[in-house]
């Protein structure tokens, strides 16, 4: 008989990442608690961070890592961005905790996925430190063969980079500001952070204006690169973690699409009717679209 060919087994590989000033906080920085993988057959299902980084099996299904002492939420550790941590012997003194994003879920079979866990130990009497970033915006332009009709430069020289309003929120709210491609400098604290962009309803007016019966735009369609992570598709925001001291650059980039008109209906032209036509369900995309031109 031939050999039972081997059944899919899933993989969890977690590590653990300590960031501690050895000559401020001494044996703290020796922190080793013990890690502890739930779900179908973990394999092993307990061990000591020191043992990371490691190559836990188990089978398909939920699953989730913690690590010993972890409080979630823990104010001292929540306000600076942390997923939540643990009080030491020092009254001031946390480690605090972060857990990356397949460190809990659901795996499927045949799965590797990893798990880091982030520990860093901070003395809270200390003022928290600042950093720097730099967001850039640029709108940027493709034309899908289309011979007549709108162009690029036309679009380009029309939607510009102040129409995008961008929000950064570190541990509070800063004041909002809009794009420039030369970049805004913003100082916040250094702990994690939120970015965030908001096209101005006149982009919508523009489109309108820009589009004729040869060619259809579609956008924008946000990406952000450098220091801050990568989005999901067509999501306006973004996070990153910035360091004390730090200086990271973000940029935003707002891209657009001219293609050879099908039927005149634009991206932009569906959040019009989105929040305009929801009660004309009878009317065609087309028919909406010159309902609102009219009202």
């Amino acid at each position: 008989m031939p050999p039972i060919p081997p059944i899919d087994t899933e993989t969890l590989t977690v590590t653990k990442t300590t960031q501690c000033d050895e000559q401020e906080f001494g044996d703290i920085c020796n922190f080793n608690p013990q890690i502890t993988v739930t779900g179908t057959d973990p394999n092993p299902i307990s061990f000591p961070t020191s043992q990371t980084p490691i190559v836990v099996t188990l089978g398909t299904g939920q699953y989730n890592v913690s690590e010993a002492g972890f409080v979630p939420g823990l104010q001292a550790c929540s306000a600076l961005g942390f997923d939540g941590g643990q009080q030491t012997a020092q009254a001031d003194t946390f480690i605090c905790t972060n857990f990356s994003e397949d460190c809990d879920g659901d795996i499927s079979a045949g799965q590797n996925l990893l798990c880091n866990i982030t520990n860093t130990v901070i003395d809270t009497n200390v003022t928290p430190q600042t950093a720097t970033l730099n967001v850039t915006k640029l709108v940027t332009c493709e034309d899908e063969n289309v011979e007549n009709g709108v162009t690029c430069a036309q679009l380009l020289s029309t939607i510009t980079e102040d129409q995008f309003n961008i929000f950064v929120t570190d541990n509070n709210s800063l004041p909002p500001f809009t794009g420039s491609e030369t970049g805004t400098v913003v100082t916040l604290d250094a702990t994690s952070y939120t970015l965030a962009e908001t096209p101005d309803p006149s982009i919508l007016n523009d489109i309108d204006a820009l589009d004729d019966e040869d060619s259809t735009i579609t956008g924008p369609f946000p990406s952000f690169r450098g220091d801050c992570l990568p989005a999901a598709p067509n999501v306006f925001s973004t996070t990153g973690i910035i360091a004390p001291g730090e200086q990271q650059n973000c940029d935003i980039v707002n891209h657009f699409i001219i293609e050879e008109d099908a039927n005149e209906f634009t991206v932009a032209s569906s959040l019009i009717i989105a929040q305009g036509t929801q009660d004309s369900p009878g009317l065609t995309a087309l028919e909406k679209i010159e309902k609102l031109k009219k009202q």
